[in-house]
């Protein structure tokens, strides 16, 4: 990429040095002996020189600028070996100027000129080194407006050298034409060639700011394509200075800590980051304290913390050369949450296996025990106390094999006849029992939504799931209260699946069960549908209840959801899959 600048450079000079050598050639044949023509000629090839010398050093800080740009943007090392040519040249270039140049206040222009280039080298030595040290990331968070202002304070300089040069030059032409008023011929001969000489001056001046502007240009389109770099990543970025001031971020960065667009602006100091309106931000409150910790450690920090509004954000901040930071920033709550559903449904399906295997084990076994209970009770030789042995026997055996329906519930393994039925139809002929299950102290509401899909559902365990439903709030509800059934159409998109692993995406008919009981502690919520967990008293209840109607929804292709908040009552949320085939017609 070096190599275009390279070569106009080189023909520039090696353009102007014909044009110079005609005018010293045309200004000796024609004042060869006027000491104020031999003035003015010094004067005029001595100030060219310097503008050519003071352009000279321009074009090869950006040549270097360049070169510094394309290996952080590539990697090349072939960009290292143009850079360090470049370089070694400036010094060599400065000093031929500083022996063209007397007079004090081009000496300060000069020395201030030099004092820019060293600034300037060392920036870009440091942004280099980042980029070999640490990567493309690091290196452009030390792109910033500094660098920008030390380039302009070298392009003022050279200008203001260039400038001063031509009010010689100027000054120069008019002793020249003093002397022209004594000398025609030769005196036009040595005008045309000034004029050509200062034509080509301007051409080869006119060259330089094309490059120039086309050099402003390609900074654009690569600053242009850093920003694009890090908007495109997914996790939020923002990079430091060592003063505490924004030199880089993306738009992932404000969004995650929803922060409004001015805080974007570069040059944002970081305490409008660490601190909104005069309140400690949650997530990035205590970043100094992380980046101190980065430090300390020598390499990169990774810590957690949660926002206002429950979502989990992981925090890495990794220190810069300099004493500046980057932070990168990633939302990991969808993740974190999948991981729990996929933990808990694990910890379901292997609870289900256990218990599907004892209860039919158990079965096995029972049914010897009412088969040979039975036989005896055929028996006509019994005596009345022996029969009723056998019928205590026989009941409990039946309540055993109650319990074993419920384990099978649980495990899925309970014979289901599903078929296309309204759910809303179902719950009209339920209404009475649930109203006699519920007593006098607790308003039972029913609800069905108009429009109401079919379900795909047996539905004598989807009545019997509502009936445990509505026991478990009527306990809930001692001093009485209200229980809500609810049917109604639901889709579950994308977005709920992405949160929910365990249900695919369609739509449902939604079974709500809310009543204003006593509700669900948070710690326990994860357990309710466990087998045998209860939390009633011993004797109150078997903890079967729940577990059995989750057993059904899963069996049936469904998703069951409770939310509950303690002291303000409980909503167990079924989701039942909708029926494509027609409803059955009753016999």
């Amino acid at each position: 990429m070096s190599r275009v600048p390279l070569l106009t450079r080189s023909a520039l000079v090696i353009g102007l040095v014909p044009c110079v050598f005609l005018l010293g050639l045309a200004i000796y044949l024609v004042y060869g002996e006027d000491p104020i023509l031999q003035h003015g000629q010094a004067l005029v090839t001595g100030d060219y020189e310097t503008v050519t010398a003071a352009r000279a050093v321009l074009a090869t800080m950006q040549d270097a600028e360049a070169d510094q740009r394309g290996f952080v943007i590539t990697g090349d090392t072939r960009y290292l070996n143009q850079f360090s040519a470049a370089e070694k040249q400036v010094p060599e270039q400065l000093a031929r100027l500083r022996q063209r140049i007397s007079l004090p206040k081009e000496r300060a222009a000069l020395d201030d000129l030099d004092q820019a280039l060293r600034t300037e080298f060392d920036q870009m030595r440091l942004i280099m080194d980042s980029r070999r040290t640490s990567g493309f990331a690091a290196a452009a968070a030390l792109f910033d407006h500094p660098g920008e202002t030390v380039m302009a304070r070298i392009q003022a300089s050279t200008g203001q050298l260039v400038a001063k040069a031509g009010e010689r030059v100027k000054a120069g032409l008019g002793a020249l034409a003093a002397a022209e008023r004594r000398a025609r011929i030769p005196t036009l001969l040595g005008s045309v060639l000034s004029i050509v000489a200062i034509a080509t001056a301007a051409l080869l001046t006119m060259f330089a700011i094309r490059r120039s502007e086309r050099a402003e240009a390609s900074r654009a389109r690569q600053a242009a394509l850093l920003q694009a770099t890090l908007d495109s990543v997914r996790e939020g970025v923002g990079a430091f200075d060592a003063s505490g001031e924004l030199v880089a971020v993306n738009q992932r960065f404000l969004t995650i800590g929803s922060f409004p667009e001015a805080i974007g602006t570069l040059k944002t100091p970081l305490a409008s980051i660490t601190t909104v309106e005069g309140t400690p931000h949650a997530v990035f409150a205590d970043l100094p304290a992380i980046e101190a910790d980065s430090r300390r450690a020598g390499g990169p920090v990774l810590v957690e913390r949660r926002s206002t509004d429950g979502r989990i954000i992981e925090i890495y901040v990794n220190p810069t050369p300099g004493g500046g930071f980057v932070t990168t920033s990633i939302d990991v709550s969808q993740q974190r949450q999948a991981e729990t559903i996929a933990r808990q449904s694990a910890k379901m399906d292997t609870l289900g296996q256990l218990t599907g295997g004892i209860a039919h084990d158990f079965n096995n076994l029972l049914t010897v025990v009412m088969g040979n209970l039975s036989m005896l009770e055929s028996r006509s030789d019994l005596d009345a106390a022996a029969r009723a042995r056998i019928a205590a026997a026989l009941a409990g055996a039946e309540r055993g094999a109650k319990l074993i329906s419920q384990l099978l519930a649980f495990a899925r393994r309970q014979p289901l006849e599903p078929r296309s039925i309204d759910l809303g139809e179902l719950l009209t002929e339920i209404d009475e029992i649930l109203g006699r299950t519920l007593g006098g102290t607790i308003e039972l509401k029913t609800i069905r939504a108009d429009g109401l899909w079919q379900t795909l559902v047996d539905p004598n365990q989807i009545a019997n799931a509502i009936l445990n439903m509505a026991l478990n709030a009527r306990d809930a509800m001692p001093d009485g209260g209200k229980l809500t059934v609810d049917v109604s159409n639901a889709t579950l998109d994308d977005a709920y699946v992405e949160r929910n692993a365990d249900v695919k995406a369609g739509p449902y008919v939604l079974l709500t069960v809310t009543d204003t009981g006593t509700g669900i502690p948070a710690d326990i919520l994860d357990h309710v549908f466990e087998p045998f967990f209860t939390t009633k008293r011993d004797g109150e209840g078997s903890g079967l209840g729940l577990s059995q109607v989750f057993g059904f929804v899963k069996q049936s292709n469904g998703h069951i959801k409770i939310v509950s908040t303690p002291g303000h009552g409980t909503a167990v949320k079924l989701y039942l899959p909708r029926a494509e085939i027609p409803p059955a017609q009753p016999a």
